[in-house]
């Protein structure tokens, strides 16, 4: 154990500042995270490697169908959101069991932001996006090997994001990094899912 009044039986400048230097080493060691230095990562660059990724930045999307659907599809609460926002416009006929959904103008408008889905013939319209909480830590398998264990959740990605309801799971997750000319890289592709925790 380190004791803080070391400093005070030595008179020395030298002296003290050989004590100053030792009690700062310990302290940074027993700092949360140190574990990202010591493997030779930041947990900023970490941080910075992972939201910049085109696996973190994928954002999570909603399928909104046109055309003629069963009264029971268009009766879920996306497209009621949808249409009581004005960007769709649903004509039922309650006696068949159908209705007709298609975009208003202020829906074609808003579909610019979206992706159309020739092969299934619907839209999907982009509702969450991932917000980093935190950098758990680091977990070094090889020697130019190592995974940096984080925790994310959905948020919502825009206007309308903010009208669903959004997902409250504390997803963990594992990026893989590899070390390159001295550098580590990140590897893109998925995301190992570790861990998850719905909030209470």
């Amino acid at each position: 154990m380190v004791e803080f009044n070391v400093l005070s039986k030595h008179k020395t400048g030298r002296f003290t500042a050989h004590y100053a230097l030792v009690l700062c080493s310990v302290l940074f060691l027993t700092l949360p995270g140190c574990s990202l230095f010591s493997s030779g990562i930041s947990e900023s660059y970490a941080r910075q490697s992972i939201e910049g990724s085109s696996s973190f930045k994928a954002r999570k999307n909603v399928p909104l169908a046109l055309g003629r659907l069963s009264t029971e599809e268009t009766g879920t609460n996306f497209y009621r959101i949808l249409e009581s926002l004005g960007l769709i416009r649903i004509a039922r006929d309650k006696k068949k069991g159908v209705a007709v959904v298609s975009l208003t103008e202020k829906g074609r408008l808003a579909s610019r932001d979206w992706i159309w889905r020739e092969s299934i013939h619907v839209w999907l319209v982009p509702v969450f996006q991932r917000r980093l909480s935190s950098v758990v830590g680091v977990r070094k398998e090889k020697k130019e090997s190592l995974k940096v264990e984080f925790s994310w959740r959905w948020a919502p990605d825009n206007a309308l994001g903010r009208y669903v309801p959004v997902d409250h799971t504390l997803y963990r997750s594992l990026a893989p990094f590899l070390l390159y000319h001295n550098k580590w890289q990140l590897q893109e592709g998925e995301f190992e899912q570790e861990l998850q925790e719905t909030d209470g």
